[in-house]
This record gives C-alpha cells, sequence and structure tokens, in this order.
C-alpha cells in the first residue's frame, strides 16, 4: 500500500468524472446551441480529440480541462457557475475518498494492532533485556496458566503461591474459601492452551509492566462437592481469553533458569517452601518483590481488560515523587486489592479480624459495631469481581499523607440465609438457591488509604501487601493488630500504608480531599489518550454497557439494535449470559443512563467519547446505530454538535495515524 500512489490515483479519478461531467454539459449545450442556430460545428474537433486520446491519462486529462476553460470563455455565463458546482462536487468526492482509505486503513490495521503491539512490546522488552527469550517466556505463561487453572478446580493455591503477588493471592485465597463455603466446585477438564500474545509493555521509573493474552479452550461447569450435580455452565468446549499483568522491576535482566513459575528462587534457585514465605531461606532475597523475576499481579478476563496506570491523570502524583522516588501504583493497587477482598469477607461473615491489621482503629470499630447491629438485616456481596484499581491522588495533609483509590467492581445482593443448616440436604439446597435468580451490579468506591508524613516507600516490599513491613512474615488472621512474629503493630500507618475509610466515589469527603490537592490539567488527559491505541482505555464490557443503556433509553427495543448488540458481543467475546446479566441489571435501575455513567470506569465525558469512537471505528466505519449512540452520549454529557464533530474528526485522524504506523511495523516482521 502506498499512500502517495493513492492519493495521485484519487485526485486524478476525480478531477476525470468532474471534467468528464462538464463535458456532458457542454456538449449538450454546444448540439442544442448548433441546432439553434449557432456559428460552432465541433465534429472534426470531437474526431481530433479521439485521435489525440491515446497520449496518456495525462493529455486526455489536459484536453479535458482546456475544453472546460474554452467553453467557459465563450458562456461565462453558464461556464463560471458551472466551475464553481463542479469544484464543490470534486472536493466531496475527495474528502470521500480520503475517508474511505482511513476507514480501510483503520480496518485494517485493527486486525494487526494486537501483532504490532505485541512485536513493539518484545523489541522494547529485548532492548531492556538483551537476555530475554519470548518462546522461553512464552513456555514459562503456559505451564504457569496450567497451574493456576488446576489450583482453581482444586481449590488450592500451593502450586501457583509462588508467582502471585500479594493482592492477587489473596483475591484467589478468598474466592475459593468462598466456594468451599458454598460447596461448590469450579471445575475444568480437557485445558488446551492455543495462543499467548503481548497486549502491551510499559516502562516506569520503578517497574515494567507487561500485559499478555492468553488464549484457551477447555470445558468449564460448576459442580456441588457434595453430590457432584451440575450447578451451571457447560460441558461442551468454550474458547477463553484471559490477560495477565506481570510486572518485574526496571532494568532486571533475564537469568534464563528456573523462577518464580516453577516454585524457585529466582536468585539462587532454590526450591522455594510453601506458606507464603517473604524471603528465599537460603539467600535472603525478597521472593515476589520483582528484583529477580516477573509477579502475577493480575488476571482480567479479555472482554473486562483495560489499561490503567496513567499517572499523568493522578493529582498530586508529581509532586509526591519528589517527596517519596519509590513510590509506585504497583504497591497501592495490590495492597488495596488486599483491603477490598478482606473487607468483601469481614462483611460476608462479620468477623472484623480480618481487617484489623490493615485498616485503623477507628474505622474497624465502626465496621464491627455495624455488624453486631445488623446481624439478620445485614447486606454483604457475593461472587464478587474487580474490574479496576486506579489511584486517583495522593499528598500530604500534615502529620499525615492521603492516597485515594478507586475501585470498581461488581457483585451479588445477599441477605444472610439465617435457616441454612450444617446437612448435607441444606447445605445442597442453599448452593442450588445461590446461584439462580442472582445479578451482579456494578459499584464504584473510593478507598482512602493513610500513613505517617515521614514515611517512605519500600520497593522490595511493593507486592508484599498481607506481609508484616517490618520483618516480612506472612499475616495471620486473628483479631490482634500487631505482628505475631515480631510484635509490630501494623495498622499505625508508621510502616506502610493503612486503610482510613471507604465511600461512595461521589462522597463529599472524597472529592474534598481531591480538590484540595493539585489536579492534573486537562491537556495532559489528551496528551495521553492521542498516544494511545485500539481499545487501550475502555473495555469491551464497558462499552457493551452503553450500547443496552442508549437500547432501553427510550424505552423501544428495535430489531436493528438488538443486532447490534449481538455485533458487539461478538467482536468483545462477551456470552450471552453476560449480555442477559448485563440488561437485567441495567433495566432494574429507575434512571439507567444515571446509573451507568456513575459507575462507568470512565469518568471524564469526553475521554469517554473518544474511547467509543475507538471501538465503534475498529471495522473501518461507524454504522447508524454506533452514530446514534455516540450523539446520545454527547447529548448526555453536555457535549455540543460542534465539540462532537471535532472529537470525531480528531479520533479518526489519530486511529489513522496508529494504524498506518501498525501497518508498516507488521510487514516490517
Amino acid at each position: 500500500m502506498n499512500k502517495k500512489r493513492f492519493l495521485k490515483s484519487k485526485i486524478l479519478f476525480s478531477l476525470s468524472v468532474i471534467i468528464l461531467l462538464a463535458l456532458s454539459v457542454i456538449l449538450i449545450y454546444e448540439t442544442a446551441d448548433a441546432r439553434a442556430g449557432g456559428g460552432h460545428n465541433y465534429s472534426s474537433g470531437s474526431r481530433s480529440r479521439g485521435r489525440g486520446s491515446g497520449g496518456g491519462d495525462g493529455a486526455a486529462l489536459f484536453r479535458l480541462i482546456f475544453e472546460l476553460l474554452r467553453f467557459t470563455y465563450y458562456y461565462p455565463k453558464i461556464g463560471i457557475p458551472l466551475i464553481i458546482i463542479l469544484s464543490i462536487v470534486a472536493y466531496k468526492i475527495y474528502i470521500k475518498g480520503d475517508n474511505a482509505f482511513m476507514g480501510f486503513v483503520i480496518s485494517k490495521g485493527s486486525h494487526v494492532i494486537d501483532e504490532a503491539e505485541d512485536i513493539r512490546a518484545i523489541n522494547t522488552l529485548q532492548v531492556n533485556d538483551p537476555y530475554f527469550d519470548k518462546q522461553m517466556f512464552v513456555e514459562r505463561i503456559k505451564k504457569a496458566f496450567v497451574v493456576i487453572q488446576n489450583a482453581w478446580t482444586e481449590r488450592d493455591l500451593k502450586n501457583a503461591e509462588f508467582f502471585l503477588s500479594d493482592g492477587t493471592y489473596e483475591q484467589f485465597s478468598i474466592q475459593l474459601e468462598e466456594l468451599k463455603r458454598d460447596h461448590v466446585i469450579d471445575h475444568m477438564e480437557r485445558l488446551s492452551v492455543n495462543d499467548v500474545k503481548f497486549l502491551k509493555h510499559e516502562q516506569g521509573d520503578n517497574f515494567s509492566v507487561i500485559h499478555v493474552s492468553i488464549s484457551a479452550e477447555g470445558i468449564n461447569y460448576r459442580k456441588s462437592d457434595i453430590d457432584g450435580s451440575f450447578i451451571e455452565g457447560s460441558k461442551l468446549m468454550a474458547p477463553f481469553t484471559e490477560v495477565w499483568t506481570l510486572i518485574r522491576r526496571t532494568g532486571v535482566k533475564t537469568k534464563g533458569k528456573p523462577g518464580l513459575m516453577e516454585g524457585n528462587c529466582p536468585n539462587c534457585g532454590n526450591p522455594v517452601k510453601h506458606g507464603r514465605l517473604s524471603k528465599c531461606d537460603i539467600c535472603n532475597s525478597v521472593l515476589r518483590s520483582g528484583q529477580h523475576d516477573w509477579v502475577l499481579t493480575k488476571i482480567t478476563q479479555r472482554s473486562a481488560w483495560r489499561i490503567t496506570s496513567n499517572t499523568a491523570t493522578v493529582a498530586g502524583y508529581s509532586e509526591y515523587k519528589i517527596k517519596d522516588p519509590a513510590f509506585n501504583t504497583q504497591h497501592i493497587e495490590d495492597k488495596v486489592s488486599v483491603m477490598f477482598w478482606r473487607k468483601i469477607t469481614a462483611d460476608k461473615l462479620g468477623d472484623i479480624s480480618f481487617l484489623r491489621k490493615i485498616a485503623q482503629n477507628d474505622f474497624c470499630d465502626k465496621e464491627e459495631l455495624l455488624y453486631k447491629n445488623s446481624k439478620s438485616d445485614r447486606y454483604f456481596y457475593s461472587r464478587c469481581g474487580v474490574g479496576s484499581i486506579n489511584l486517583l491522588a495522593v499528598g500530604n495533609f500534615g502529620a499525615e499523607d492521603k492516597a485515594l483509590a478507586e475501585v470498581l467492581w461488581s457483585g451479588i445482593p445477599t441477605m444472610p440465609d439465617m435457616s441454612a443448616g450444617t446437612s448435607s440436604t441444606k447445605a445442597k439446597t442453599t448452593v442450588k438457591s445461590y446461584y439462580s435468580n442472582r445479578i451482579p451490579v456494578n459499584y464504584k468506591q473510593t478507598f482512602i488509604l493513610t500513613r505517617k508524613a515521614n514515611t517512605k516507600t519500600l520497593l522490595e516490599g511493593s507486592l508484599n501487601s498481607a506481609h508484616c513491613p517490618n520483618c516480612g512474615a506472612p499475616e495471620t488472621k486473628n483479631s490482634a493488630n500487631e505482628c505475631d512474629y515480631c510484635g509490630t503493630v501494623m495498622n499505625s500507618g508508621e510502616k506502610d500504608w493503612v486503610l482510613e475509610d471507604v465511600v461512595l466515589s461521589n462522597d463529599a469527603k472524597a472529592r474534598k480531599l481531591i480538590q484540595s490537592i493539585k489536579v492534573p490539567t486537562t491537556q495532559s488527559v489528551v496528551k495521553i489518550t492521542q498516544n494511545s491505541t485500539f481499545a487501550g482505555s475502555v473495555s469491551g464490557l464497558e462499552i457493551i454497557r452503553w450500547a443496552i443503556v442508549m437500547m432501553l433509553a427510550d424505552g423501544k427495543v428495535e430489531q436493528s439494535e438488538i443486532d447490534y448488540i449481538g455485533e458487539l458481543s461478538h467482536k468483545y467475546s462477551i456470552t450471552k449470559n453476560q449480555i442477559s446479566n448485563i440488561i437485567q441489571e441495567i433495566s432494574s435501575q429507575t434512571n439507567p443512563v444515571e446509573y451507568v455513567m456513575r459507575t462507568s470506569a470512565v469518568t471524564n465525558s469526553r475521554e469517554l467519547l473518544r474511547c467509543l469512537i475507538t471501538m465503534a471505528m475498529a471495522d473501518g466505519k461507524i454504522s447508524k446505530e454506533e452514530m446514534q449512540m455516540l450523539k446520545e452520549i454527547a447529548a448526555n454529557s453536555n457535549i455540543v454538535e460542534p465539540e462532537f464533530t471535532k472529537v470525531l474528526q480528531d479520533e479518526k485522524k489519530r486511529l489513522y495515524k496508529a494504524s498506518f504506523s501498525a501497518i508498516r511495523e507488521v510487514r516490517k516482521k
């Protein structure tokens, strides 16, 4: 594909069409004029033009232009308006051709953008780490993937605990404990890993982050551990894709020997003992610090994956890094993940001991009182999932520093089943009812963290969020707030961040804290957006939610809208069951548009609009249904028509450049 040659051909074609149209008008007019007695007879001239037409496209075009100008000279009242009209038509043809070409490039680019990003990621990694071998790394990922899936079926993480960050380990442990309490086995069989690709590589001051897409297939369903009866899922082979996010300290080089994924110390190679030890008992290296090997910090379904590490939008981040150079978003995300999952468990069991070591005493006392006063009518949440954890702001407030992180999550509001007994029959009945007619609801909360103003981040402990920050021992689940090994008070904020409060994201307390910290300029947000590629900052599920709310907004559901939802679900690998759940969730709200806006992962309306345009343009064009959705979202966000048009055009140009670059990069391979 040669852009210059295409543009030249397009210009020649447009001009040729226009001149031919003009000549048709000229010939009609002059023929009529000759019949009326005019003194001009062009029959001989026409024959000479026919003989001269063999001189090539350029000569023919020049002759056509000459005839148009000559006609205008003799008939200016007709020729001049004709030239104006034809110029307008030529411009429109040119623009239409330009849009078609841009659409073609964007469509082609959307199919190779992942491949181009894979190439970029590998190249960047190898520049900084000459020993990095893609094939060797992919084989490690495949084996680790099987280990994780088997651990999930067996409800036991002992073979996977070595390479999981504390936040991820805490999440999996709590989810597996929930399955055990509910007598459920999440069964997987005939697992096959088909493909591993690098979606994105991010190089930061402290950590290098890679997002890896793993495509696999298998038979996955849930069954009772009491009698093996089927609960939900499918006994047919089905494809699925997960995105693994792994991090390693910036500047670390591949050592080419077994590491955390194989159950060995990545520094000395010694087999690691079970029990979530923070250090190797032979060489004393911090195991999951990222200092020697990759650590798995997050697993996300492909449809829900999005890039969230945009520090340019974090209020106070640059200023705080001057004070604490080792401060990093990965530590905050890991810490908040531990806090979130422990709070979910504490709320479900009515047991504050899960929070005593990571939350301030005042917060724990308030929660414990709530548990005692509402034993039978207290809501908790089941089958929870975290969509994203984003650092919003960080700064100093006198004697304390505060960090605010937004958690987008979903869960099923559940009341305690006071009638459930211990017999097999009652347990089985509880399991069956638990998985029927339950629709997850989206929530967005702000976790407010605090620590003493003179506290500094320890890089080697960034992913050990469930370990004592003083001695590194794993935390135990008891009601004491001290470390069982060294006696350090863990929830004082002297050593690390602790939980101060959890509020809704629109809460006045959170807004006031963020507003008191310097907020990044709009320009910095736009700059990051324009440097991103396809689907980077918004997930496929997010797009589906917006499409559904727009479908339901007018109270009428048309077949074209249903077809459009079907196309989106296929494009982003979203199941029919997920679609059904989202429709039920959104339709149950009093104000669906306000609800989706409030629970959306993208809070900036203009940023959201750009992301939606990016998704819609993946096939090179915007359909009527997609355009209608975009305009409705713009209207609901108070974005006027001229601004909407400008955002649309700017995003098309950005996508075109990114696509053209991706196509060229893949061809160089």
